[in-house]
């Protein structure tokens, strides 16, 4: 009877020995001091450990060859700290991410006994990461792309419609049919000037998208913001007969903003109404 539950025993253990050495997973099993009790294949395969090295007695420390595992083992307190866990990238013996997880086991008195170390092949999920990483920087340089589009539209039409008055009042001058109003004509090419320096501008917030700065915040009118961004549209609504008037707070104080953000804003504000405007007229 001795005999049949010894050899029982002795099965199991074996079963539990090939389940062991064969698991997915990298275990390490040490002592408080890290002593390794037992080391599966998949960590010794991991931390490039030779399979014939027999390691029960030695020190984790002298087994492990990658210097972020090495540091992270060596900084920290696993009898005291817990569960930790921390992923790492190595590169040799093979390039893969490993996710290294410490387990800190009590007896029945509250003492640490043993350090579990589980080490898992976390290389699919890290790269799965990246790809979302990529995919949300592209559809956010696709938003970019599309918003800076629609910014320059704004002053582009407005570059039009002031290119034109102006080429009209010239054309006027050289028939001899009217004198030219030289204060509207300055005005055109003032705003042509304007246009063409926000559209520079633009161009320059695209490019530095990759790298964005703060705010160049000032204190500033805000009234008279609202009112020259108007102005810039005040011909294109005459020309689509669309009233456009300001009513704002006189007593408004000076207000901390960055002026072109909120030119740019306004001016998007702007556009969208014409163009709804526009869009209703034609379905009426």
């Amino acid at each position: 009877l001795i005999e049949a539950a010894l050899q029982q025993l002795l099965s199991q253990r074996q079963l539990l020995e090939v389940i062991f050495e064969n698991l997915q997973e990298g275990l390490i099993v040490t002592d408080p001091q890290l002593m390794v009790l037992v080391c599966n294949a998949r960590a010794r395969r991991w931390l490039g450990i030779a399979a014939n090295r027999r390691v029960t007695g030695e020190s984790l420390l002298s087994l492990i060859r990658a210097p972020e595992i090495f540091e992270f083992v060596t900084a920290n307190d696993f009898s005291k700290a817990g569960m930790m866990e921390r992923d790492f990238r190595l590169s040799r013996p093979e390039n893969i991410w490993l996710q290294l997880t410490s387990y800190p086991v009590e007896e029945s008195g509250g003492r640490i006994n043993a350090i579990v170390f589980v080490l898992r092949d976390v290389t699919d999920a890290r790269r799965a990461e990246l790809q979302q990483r990529q995919a949300e920087r592209i559809a956010s340089l696709t938003t970019l792309t599309a918003g800076i589009a629609h910014d320059l539209k704004n002053p582009l039409n407005s570059l039009q419609i002031h290119a034109q008055l102006a080429d009209r009042m010239i054309g006027s001058v050289r028939t001899g049919s009217q004198t030219v109003d030289l204060d509207r004509l300055e005005g055109s090419l003032k705003a042509v000037l304007e246009e063409t320096n926000r559209i520079t501008r633009i161009v320059n917030d695209f490019l530095n998208a990759v790298r964005p700065t703060d705010p160049e915040k000032q204190e500033v009118d805000l009234r008279r913001i609202i009112g020259e961004t108007l102005a810039t549209f005040r011909k294109e609504c005459e020309e689509k007969a669309i009233a456009l008037r300001q009513a704002s707070d006189p007593d408004l104080p000076p207000i901390l903003l960055d002026p072109e953000q909120v030119v740019r804003a306004i001016s998007g504000i702007l556009r969208n109404a014409i163009e709804a405007i526009e869009e209703r007229r034609g379905t009426e």
